[in-house]
Parts: structure tokens; sequence; C-alpha cells
């Protein structure tokens, strides 16, 4: 559903939404604030501020942002090889994973 690219600034890794899918909304019509539900999703932060937790051996301590729920919800994530990256949002006892595969150009 998204391209996203990731990066690393100030300790932490962020992903970026760069493309979207079909079907794929092009704004954020589902974000709960009316000035916000024009927005292009293209350049809106998916995730953010994800720090490398040695002891848990996955970053965490991010946040998500879910377009479809336009919520803002606790993340983490891990890899999975050297090309696939796991991102869990969690809301009370509920979890979603998306899965990012990387791409070259």
């Amino acid at each position: 559903r998204y391209q996203v690219q990731i990066t690393q600034q100030a300790g932490t890794w962020h992903g970026t939404i760069v493309a979207l899918g079909p079907g794929v909304p092009p704004k954020d019509t589902n974000n709960p604030d009316p000035a916000r539900r024009t927005r292009n999703l293209v350049g809106t932060d998916l995730f953010w501020n994800l720090s490398w937790n040695p002891t848990a051996r996955k970053f965490t301590g991010g946040q998500l942002y879910a377009p479809d729920r336009g919520r803002e919800i606790s993340a983490e994530a891990w890899l999975e090889g050297r090309n696939t990256l796991r991102l869990q949002g969690h809301v009370l006892l509920m979890t979603r994973t998306i899965t990012f595969h990387r791409v070259t150009n």
C-alpha cells in the first residue's frame, strides 16, 4: 500500500511515504483534524522516533501514523534478514504488523 523511504535522524529512525499503491486515497481523508484532511499522504511520516533497543533486539519507542484511521499509535520494529522490516503498531491489547521489503532503484 505504501512505498516508504527510511532515514535516520538524530539517532532515531523515520519512514516517510514516497508513493502510494493502487486504491489508496492520495489525501489524509481519515484524519480527525479537518484542517489536515486535504494534505497529501505522499511526504507524510508513516513512522518516527524508533530507537534501537539492544536488550529487546528491536527498534522501540516510536510512533506510527495509521492513515486508514487517522490515528497515531505506539510502534516498534525489527529486521528479518537484510531486506525485510516488520513494523508493529499497538492499541490497547491489539497489534497490527506491516511488512516492508527493500527495493532497489
